[in-house]
Formats: C-alpha cells, sequence, structure tokens
C-alpha cells in the first residue's frame, strides 16, 4: 500500500461528521434533528427527544459553519431546514428558545422508540417569520432549558458572524432581554431560579441554593452562556449581553462556589455547563485584561488536565458520585477552547494537549466502520456513519448501554477542529506563528504535517514572513534537522520556539525528526491499559474495548484517512471564535 503522508486525518473526520448531520434530521417534522442513535433489541435507532429542538438545531448550525469555515461545504436544504426549525423554537413573546415533545408525543421516549413517519411538512420560511409558535404540528411546547439558550446563542451567533443578517441580531438581542427578564438580580450578580423555565414557573433547583445543596444540584447549568454571549458581545458591544455576562460571571466564579480556589471542583464536565463556563470567563477576561481572572482560569485547565490520560482521553466527570466513568466528546471540545485561549495569554503549552486531543480522541471518537453494528434503517446507518460518541472508554465507544451517540458530540467534534485549525497558525506584525504541528493552509504558509507516517513537518512559503515555530515538549531537539529548499540551515532558538527568517515565495522550509516509539502502562480511572505509541500519536491499547474497540491503529490504516489534499482546504476563515 502506498502511503500518503499529508496529514488530513482530522479534515477527513470533520467532514465525515458533517455529513452524518445532514441525515440526521427528520424531513417529515420540519427538519427537526434526532437527538440520539441507541442500540436496542440489537439494532442501532434513531430517537427523537427535547434535546432534538434547541440544543440540535443550534449545534448543527454551528457545525456546518465551523466546517464551512476549513473546506468546501456547500449550503444545502437541510441546512436551511434545520435554520429555519431553530428560529420557529423561539417565543416571540418573551424571546426565549423552548423545547417540544417528540412527534410521538413524548418529550423524553426510551430509546427503544423511533419517531413515526408523517406525510412530508412543508419546510419553514428560513426567516422564521409568519410560522405559528403554537402549530400543534412542532409538537407541543415544553420548557425553555438554560442549557439549550446557551447552544441557541451560539448557533445564532455563529449566523450571524458569517451573514451579518440583522434579523439573526435581532432574535439574540430578543433572547438577551428575556434571559435577563428572567434572571434573579441580587448585587452584582444574576442566577436562574431553576433548570428549565415556563411561564408557569421553574423545573429545577435555584443556582443560588444550589451552592449550598452540592454540585448535584447543577449551579452552573446556566452560565456557560457567557462563552458564546461573549463572542457575540466582542463583535456587537452589545450592552445588553454586556449586563448579563457581568451578572452570571459574577455569580460562577466568586459566589456559586463550583471552582474552588486551586482550580479544582466535582461534578460532570460539560452537561453540568463547568467546564464551558470556565471557558467563558476566560474569553470575557482576555476581552477586558483581567489578568486575575486568566490566572483563574489556567488553575481549572491544569486541574482538567491532571484528570485526563496521556492521549487525550477527558472524563465526563471528575469525583462525581454517579458512578460514570466514560468520557464524552463535548469534554474535548470545550478543553480545546479552554486551551487556545490560554495559549494567546502566553500560556503556550497548553498547545501541546490540545494537538494530543487532536491526533488521539478527535479522530478515534468518531464511528468510522458501520459494519460492527446492525441498523434499524438504511438511514439510521448513514447518521451513524461519522458520528461522535458521548460515552467513550479510553479504549473503545458506547460505555453506555442506554444512550450512545447523541447528536451533540458529532456537532461539538466539529467546532473542535475547527476550533483547533483556527489558532493553528497565527500572524502578528509580520511575523507568522506555527503553534501545532497539523496541515493548515493560511495566506502567508502551509503547514504539512507528516505525522505520524514520518517525523516531518513542512512549511510552504506565500508571503515574505519569519516563522515562529512553536517546538512541542516531546520532540528530541538534538535530533531535529532544519532545511530551507533542501539546504540545512541553522536553528535560532527562541525559548522552546525555532525562528527561520527572511523566507520568501516559494521557499520550502523542513523540519525532519525522529517519532519516538513507546511502550507504557497507564492507570485511568481504575483500570491499567497497556499502550504503544508513535510520538504522541497512540496506536493500540490493550485491553480492547468491547463494543466498538478504539486504537487499533496501522499507519497504513491512519494513511487511507488522509483522503483530502491539501488545496481541499481553506486559507482564511471569515467567521473566527
Amino acid at each position: 500500500m502506498t502511503i500518503n503522508s499529508c496529514d488530513t486525518a482530522i479534515y477527513n473526520a470533520a467532514r465525515m461528521a458533517a455529513e452524518s448531520l445532514l441525515h440526521r434530521v427528520d424531513k417529515d417534522a420540519y427538519f427537526r434533528p434526532y437527538f440520539d442513535l441507541s442500540i436496542c433489541d440489537g439494532k442501532m435507532r434513531a430517537r427523537h427527544a427535547s434535546w432534538d429542538c434547541v440544543d440540535m438545531s443550534s449545534r448543527f448550525t454551528d457545525a456546518w459553519i465551523c466546517a464551512r469555515q476549513m473546506f468546501d461545504w456547500p449550503m444545502t436544504e437541510v441546512e436551511q431546514g434545520v435554520r429555519a426549525y431553530l428560529l420557529a423554537m423561539q417565543n416571540p413573546d418573551d424571546g426565549l428558545f423552548y423545547d417540544r415533545a417528540a412527534p410521538d408525543g413524548d418529550p423524553h421516549p426510551s430509546p427503544c422508540r423511533s419517531a413515526s413517519r408523517r406525510c412530508r411538512a412543508r419546510p419553514l420560511p428560513i426567516t422564521g417569520e409568519g410560522v405559528n409558535w403554537s402549530d400543534p404540528r412542532l409538537g407541543a411546547v415544553d420548557t425553555a432549558d438554560m442549557f439549550c439558550q446557551s447552544r441557541a446563542i451560539m448557533g445564532l451567533t455563529s449566523w450571524f458572524l458569517e451573514s451579518g443578517e440583522l434579523h439573526i441580531q435581532d432574535r439574540i438581542e430578543r433572547l438577551v432581554e428575556g434571559l435577563w427578564a428572567i434572571a434573579t438580580k441580587k448585587d452584582d450578580f444574576c442566577y436562574y431560579e431553576g433548570h428549565r423555565y415556563s411561564p408557569g414557573g421553574w423545573t429545577g433547583v435555584s443556582a443560588y441554593e444550589a451552592k449550598d445543596l452540592g454540585p448535584t444540584a447543577l449551579p452552573a447549568y446556566g452560565v456557560l452562556q457567557i462563552l458564546p454571549l461573549t463572542r457575540y458581545w466582542e463583535e456587537t458591544k452589545s450592552p445588553a449581553a454586556e449586563r448579563l455576562i457581568r451578572g452570571l460571571l459574577n455569580f460562577f466564579v466568586r459566589e456559586s462556589g463550583v471552582i474552588q480556589p486551586d482550580g479544582s471542583f466535582k461534578g460532570h464536565l460539560h452537561s453540568w455547563g463547568i467546564l464551558p463556563s470556565a471557558a467563558g470567563v476566560l474569553r470575557f477576561a482576555v476581552a477586558t485584561k483581567n489578568q486575575e481572572l486568566i490566572v483563574w482560569c489556567k488553575r481549572v485547565w491544569d486541574f482538567v488536565v491532571e484528570q485526563c490520560s496521556s492521549f487525550g482521553w477527558v472524563p465526563d466527570g471528575i469525583n462525581a458520585s454517579d458512578g460514570i466513568i466514560t468520557g464524552e466528546t463535548c469534554c474535548n471540545t470545550d478543553l480545546i477552547h479552554l486551551g487556545v485561549k490560554l495559549a494567546e495569554c502566553g500560556f503556550e503549552d497548553c498547545f501541546d494537549y490540545v494537538e494530543i486531543m487532536l491526533r488521539n480522541q478527535l479522530i478515534e471518537n468518531q464511528v468510522r466502520e458501520t459494519s460492527r453494528f446492525e441498523f434499524a434503517s438504511p438511514d439510521v446507518e448513514k447518521m451513524t456513519l461519522g458520528a461522535y460518541d458521548s460515552w467513550v472508554m479510553p479504549n473503545g465507544l458506547t460505555g453506555c448501554s442506554d444512550l450512545g451517540l447523541e447528536g451533540c458530540c458529532t456537532a461539538s467534534a466539529i467546532r473542535a477542529i475547527y476550533l483547533a485549525w483556527l489558532h493553528a497558525v497565527t500572524h502578528s506584525a509580520g511575523q507568522v506563528s506555527v503553534n501545532l504541528m497539523i496541515t493548515r493552509r493560511s495566506e502567508w504558509l502551509d503547514t504539512v504535517s507528516h505525522q505520524p507516517c514520518e517525523g516531518r513537518f513542512d512549511l510552504i512559503i506565500h508571503k515574505p514572513v519569519t516563522a515562529l515555530i512553536r517546538i512541542p515538549w516531546w520532540l528530541d531537539l538534538t535530533r531535529l534537522k532544519l532545511t530551507v529548499d533542501g539546504n540545512p540551515a541553522r536553528p535560532e532558538w527562541v525559548s522552546s520556539h525555532l525562528r527561520v527568517r527572511n523566507l520568501k515565495p516559494g521557499n520550502r522550509a523542513t523540519l525532519e525528526f525522529p517519532l519516538p516509539e513507546k511502550q507504557s502502562e497507564e492507570e485511568i480511572s481504575g483500570h491499567t491499559y497497556r499502550l504503544k505509541s508513535l510520538g504522541i500519536t497512540l496506536m493500540t491499547i490493550d485491553p480492547p474495548g468491547t463494543v466498538y474497540p478504539t486504537y487499533r491503529r496501522t499507519q497504513e490504516g491512519l494513511s487511507a484517512m488522509n483522503t483530502l489534499a491539501l488545496e481541499d482546504l481553506k486559507p482564511t476563515a471569515n467567521v473566527r471564535w
């Protein structure tokens, strides 16, 4: 087999994920997404749930926009349908986004049940105008979930950043005003009286009371709104958004008691809102130059990474009492967001673990072999191919018997890859910083990684530049060779960076280095695993998982994932997170 060593596997994974989402909608229910793919009675089945409505439609919208930044990804009928469905979830009276009961009438059906088939519904108008919000065909109105409001802000913000459409900005402003109206204000902070809101009252525990009831009361559940809100505020300087950000941030950091002074916490990283809330604090701290909060976020990063595996497996819960010992792909996304923003603040060693997650879990968390499952229908198989797991064991997928491939994780994986892609190469004051050793096009230079097929990293120059290449911790500097157009060049070191000056259009600078082979044992969540790695790429793990084993890798197999050429990637983004 001929080995294609131009490493584009992460983009192949992102494209497969984006394609799986195209199939994961119910065209008979106004393009309502399917939340879950689960094995029941021996077959993989699709099911609806309340999470379809706001959480999934928002994440799908965001994911396709993120994909479009990295490679050619067309606007499709499905994407337009999902966008219209998302807008239809916003209550015109209070601005909040409400979930709906599933098409079969049960807002939380069992994994064995799938949506019943109906006559195909007429598509909703893409602007959302003229839609009867109370139309029973959309499903009975449920509640406005505070976690889901954050996803609505995220999807709408990406939509606004891509299109500049003022009616989308208006939607966000109406949502922000609606959230402020239902928030309880106290001194200089605010919080929500429960997890889910309806005009008839709240469901769940008050976030303010939750701090005294322990982490299972979810005091951070709605606070993650500050992450997408901050990105929207960065773009618009909306006073309403800033007011809500500061209120929720002050509650989370100072009043909630979620994060201890050393950065530690107890609970589930993503589903409880803890890690994305920390990423939101960091974005706002960077924007407002609050060094104290930046350092606070770095302590959170350090604590979380200490709980993770050496190869990028991130636990869903830390010191949680419910016994869940799996990982969720969404947690990788949150940690990558935290890491790339900390690196912007000077903590560049965070890039090391970001790259470890990229090379390992952001590929291995994906279903790429459907032959391992039986399916209730060909449509479900199309949904499954490229989907990401939400219950990841260190050595395999689908570690939960009741749930499995939740749509949030497939969309989040695309966002994670996009965030790393966006920050891999940056430019400032005539100098290009190469932060990650991954394949990436840019207007100044292209970077081409050849790991793990060979220890080589190329820079193809488009404009006169000085390149500053961050050298990761694991690379042996004494065995690093640098050439420019095949001629040996002397490295110029700036701390842990290699500076290459006076590069001109058409030059090719090449770094060559050995990929150390390593065998080790590691204890993760009380189990011991045997690992074999090439550089930071984990090749095999033993014992293997049972349902869908992961890390059965070969160089030839990874080479086969390099289906996108460098020319297939885009050099610039018009949506920046």
